[in-house]
This record gives C-alpha cells, structure tokens and sequence, in this order.
C-alpha cells in the first residue's frame, strides 16, 4: 500500500504540474492576443486617421499634395503619399496611400478618389425658382440636388439621392413627395466660376478643336463616326473622322459664337459653346442628337457632353415641332443659363415630347413648355443615363470636390 500511495502522489503531483503549465501557456497566450488586438487596433486607429486627415485636406484643399511624412500620433506615426492614377486619357484621378507605423507593424490604406463631376446627377440647378414645382407625375431617376429649396406639388417621387441647400417646400400640407433614393437638407454644391479648364483641353496642341468666332458654328455628327461643319451660314462644308477633329482629349470649343448641333454620335465628345455675351455662348438643339449605339437596347460607349456659357435650346424649327418632339442623348451643363426650348411659350403644343436620356445642370431651370388646354412647347420624358455614375464624357466639368471610387485595406 505504500508503494502505491507514493506512485499515486507522484502522479497526482505530474497531473497538477501539467494542467497548472497549460493553465499558464493558455493564460500567456490570453495575455499576448490582448496585446496584439490593442496593437492592431491602435495600429489601425492611426492609419484611419490618417486617410481622414488627407481626405479633409482634400476637401479644403482640392489641389493639395504636399502628403505627410512621419507625423506622430497616438504612439506612433503616419505618412501619406497624394498620387496620380492614370485611367486611358484621364489623369483625373488620385491615390491616397496612407500608411502607420505602430510598435513595429505597419498598417496601410489605400483610397481612390475621382473629381466630382457634374454629370453624375440626373438634374441639377443652381437656382430653382419658387415658381415651377415638381408635381404629381414627375420622377427623377438619377441623383438630384439644388442650391436653393426644393419646390413640390402633389407626390412626385425621386428614385436617386436626392439634396438641396435649402429645404422642402410644400404647395400644400398634403404633398407627399417620395424619396425612394434618400434625402439629405444643408449641401451645398459650387458651380465653377468659368469653364477654363474645358477651353484649355480643346487649345492643347492636338487635344481638340478651338475655334475663336462670332459666327454660328454648325456641327453635323454623323452615325459612320465622321462629322460635317462650317463656320457661318455660307462658310463650306467640311467632313472628318470625329477623332481627328476632337483630338486626344476628345473636345470642341466655339468661344465667342454659338453652337448649332444635330446628328448621330458615333464615340465620345464634349461640345462647348464659350462667350461672355449673353446674347452667344448658346448651343442651339437644331434637331435630334442621339447615340449611334443607343444605351438603352445595350451596351454602348456613345457619350456625348453639351456645355454652354448660357443656354442649351431646343430650336423653333419644322425639325422639332413635330409629334415625335425631340430625342436628346446626352450630360448637358449650363454655366449661367439653362435647358430650355426657344419661344417655349408661343410654339403650338403639338404633343411632342422631349426624349432626354443623360442629366441636366444648370445655373437656373428653364421652361420648355406651358400646361394647359391648348398648352405650347413640349412635354417632358426624362430619363437618366446609369453610366453616367461611374463615368463622364471628356473634360466634363466637375464640382471641385473629389469623390471615394475604392477604399481598400
């Protein structure tokens, strides 16, 4: 019996030691996923900050690239480094790639970001005047925002993000608009103060076409990706490959005169009409523009951008005062004007309607028709275009903000 109360000891004392060591190594092992957790959560807090620091220069500073380098913070230190990406024809784009050093460990986050472009919204008005509602029957498929308030009557419904500056105005207590995308009150966004930055595109040395007139300029496009023009009603005629005529950076610019379009696009431009003068700077809508690939049967890479100093009009022609109306393809922006339809008052109603597949921003929204029995002008069937979310015509104008595309960790 001594013999096996000794054997029996023995062995309850290994059995002890045992589990008292794996008690130990279980609790060493607590103790250092603690301290990895707090470090690769502390590593991580800081690199965080980081992007948010650059984003917030960004945001105050749209051009600025200076990045940081071995700032200390929270224990540790960040840099981040401000680079350019380069996507096809555009340079646009930027990195951030922002990067923590934290007890030996570094942690990185890289975002990409894009300049906000104006094309991104289904309408946009600078100016929303309290005379013209959105009524029972409208719908806005794409993102909204005015600068000013938003004026409702009935239960018009919007389908994308919608914003403004100013607030909801109801005609009456009634109204139930529907925000089907989301509505946010308080934003603010800055149209640009010139549209330089477009001209300067179309002056590059093979960019694109610049032209200096107080002429007309007229300009066919035709579906074969060829494009027919003259400057002046009895300047000749000239046809070309679209490529040739709007250079690498795929832009035309009338700077002085006005801008009279039609035809359809085959591959992608902007066309801008530029003037100081109240009276030009106006692209003139002289019959339908559309895309030669439609979007809406399929996939196309047809993008057509329109840009006025002032206005984008619908001509009072026999082209368009027909049933059928109009069918406009294209992201129209207007610096200090609108989309509208000449002598949109008096043009007999004739139940056309106004086929707008891309956006609409302007400075301040114009009529292109009035209601009523008879009514005049035309009637509205605006629809957005999706790709205009990821993507723009050339040279779009942007809003002088950037936007996250990815934001990888």
């Amino acid at each position: 019996m001594g013999r096996s109360a000794i054997f029996l000891a023995i062995g309850f004392t290994i059995v002890c030691l045992l589990s008292g060591m794996n008690l130990s190594r279980v609790s060493v092992d607590a103790f250092k996923n603690a301290i990895t957790y707090q470090e690769s959560t502390a590593g991580h807090n800081i690199v965080q900050a980081d992007v948010n620091f650059a984003c917030n220069q960004l945001f105050l500073t749209p051009n600025w690239r200076a990045g940081y380098s071995n700032v200390p913070f929270g224990g540790g230190t960040f840099s981040a480094a401000i680079n350019t990406v380069v996507n096809g024809k555009d340079s646009s784009r930027i990195q951030i790639v922002a990067t923590a050093l934290y007890q030996g460990t570094t942690y990185t986050i890289k975002v990409l970001l894009q300049p906000s472009l104006f094309s991104k919204f289904a309408y946009f008005s600078d100016n929303e005047p309290s005379t013209i509602n959105w009524v029972t029957g409208d719908t806005v498929w794409g993102p909204y925002h005015s600068n000013t308030k938003l004026y409702v009557s009935g239960n018009p419904v919007f389908n994308g993000k919608t914003t403004n500056f100013g607030g909801l105005v109801k005609a009456h207590s009634s109204d139930k608009p529907q925000f089907n995308g989301g509505y946010e009150t308080g934003v603010s966004i800055t149209m640009p103060s010139d549209l330089n930055t477009l001209k300067g595109k179309a002056q590059q040395a093979g960019g694109g076409f610049y032209l200096s007139t107080t002429n007309d300029f007229y300009l066919n496009f035709n579906a074969d990706g060829t494009v027919t023009y003259r400057n002046g009603t009895s300047g000749s005629w000239t046809t070309t490959s679209l490529s040739t005529f709007a250079g690498t950076n795929q832009v035309v610019v009338i700077d002085g005169g006005n801008l009279r379009i039609k035809g359809k696009l085959n591959g992608q431009v902007t066309i801008a009409a530029l003037s100081s003068s109240t009276s030009r700077g106006i692209v003139y809508l002289d019959s339908s523009i559309a895309y030669n690939s439609n979007p809406l049967a399929g996939a196309s890479t047809d993008m057509m951008g329109i840009v006025a100093t002032n206005n984008v009009l619908i001509t009072d022609n026999t082209n368009n005062n027909t049933p059928a109306g109009i069918t406009v393809q294209a992201a129209i922006f207007s610096l200090k004007g609108g989309f509208g339809a000449q002598n949109y008052d008096t043009r007999t109603d004739v139940g056309g309607q106004i086929h707008l597949l891309g956006g609409i921003s302007q400075a301040v929204r114009q009529a292109v028709g009035t209601s009523g029995s008879p009514g005049t002008g035309f009637h509205k069937s605006y629809y957005y275009d999706n790709r205009m979310l990821v993507t723009s015509p050339p040279a779009f104008p942007t809003t002088g903000a950037y936007e996250v595309l990815e934001w990888l960790e």
